[in-house]
This record gives C-alpha cells, sequence and structure tokens, in this order.
C-alpha cells in the first residue's frame, strides 16, 4: 500500500469536490482500502493543501478487512450515524460498486477504465445507480433530478 502515496488524483478531482462542497448539500468523505494514516497524509497533500478538506477519512485500517467486505462500508454508518441508503458512494472498480450496491448504498461507478460490470449476484438491484467516465460529471449527476429518481431525501455523504 505504500505505493499508493506516490499516486496523484485524477483531473478534475478537486474542482468537483469543491463545487459539490459549494452547494452546502453534502458532507464528503474518502472510504479506500488503504490505511487511514496514509489516507491522511494523501488528502493533505492533494486536497487540503489546494483549500479543501473531507469530513471523514475511512480506510481498511478501520476494521482490518478490504472492500468488498461488508465491514468497510459499516464503519461509514456506524461512525456517521447515517443510513445505509442515504449514503451515496462513488465506486473506482466494479468489485467496489457491486460491494457498496449489496450494502445498501446508493452507487455510482466512475469507470475512467472501460471495463465490464461484472454482477456475480445476478440480481438487477445490485447494478450501479449511475455509470460515468469522469469524475467531473458527478457535478450534473448530483443534480435535483437525479437525487429525486434516485428516491433519495437526504442523500448527505458522498464516499470516494
Amino acid at each position: 500500500l505504500e505505493g499508493w502515496t506516490l499516486l496523484n488524483m485524477r483531473e478534475g478531482t478537486l474542482e468537483t469536490m469543491k463545487a459539490l462542497r459549494s452547494t452546502g448539500k453534502y458532507k464528503l468523505a474518502i472510504l479506500s482500502n488503504g490505511d487511514e494514516e496514509m489516507l491522511a497524509k494523501m488528502a493533505k497533500r492533494d486536497f487540503e493543501e489546494h483549500g479543501f478538506k473531507f469530513d471523514y477519512i475511512f480506510g481498511s485500517s478501520g476494521v482490518e478487512m478490504f472492500k468488498p467486505a461488508p465491514e468497510i462500508y459499516a464503519q461509514v454508518v456506524e461512525k456517521s450515524g447515517l443510513r445505509a441508503e442515504d449514503i451515496l458512494h462513488v465506486a473506482g472498480a466494479a468489485f467496489d460498486a457491486l460491494g457498496a450496491k449489496v450494502f445498501g448504498y446508493h452507487v455510482i461507478w466512475n469507470n475512467v477504465e472501460n471495463d465490464v460490470f461484472v454482477n456475480l449476484t445476478g440480481e438487477k438491484e445490485y447494478l450501479p445507480d449511475f455509470v460515468m467516465t469522469n469524475i467531473t460529471q458527478l457535478s450534473d449527476i448530483m443534480s435535483e433530478n437525479t437525487r429525486e429518481a434516485l428516491k433519495v431525501t437526504q442523500m448527505q455523504r458522498i464516499v470516494m
């Protein structure tokens, strides 16, 4: 996991997070398979030093499990006090999208690699709510009409 500290954020990520924060509607979080201490350092380098701070940082070290284990998604519910159905998870991988959906989150899959979504459950209800190919599409997806279509009254958290 040490190599993760060398990763750069995708173009448009900082601007998208700032745009969502400016609406005043969402609390924003990171949910990653990384260690929470390492994630905090990356968040400081990539976001805080550019004027943006996440409300929460959740990592696999908090539960000693990796996605798509339900425990990693459960920690967000436990620590934030939100219900799973009030959380929107932006997944960067198909296995993460499936794990979050099975847990009960709303899911947007950021499919930048044009991968194939393999739903081993065979259940339609476990497909992502939306698929995008660039994080900059997130603001449009999060419009009022989209939230209404998802039948979510208080989508209070975006988890990356």
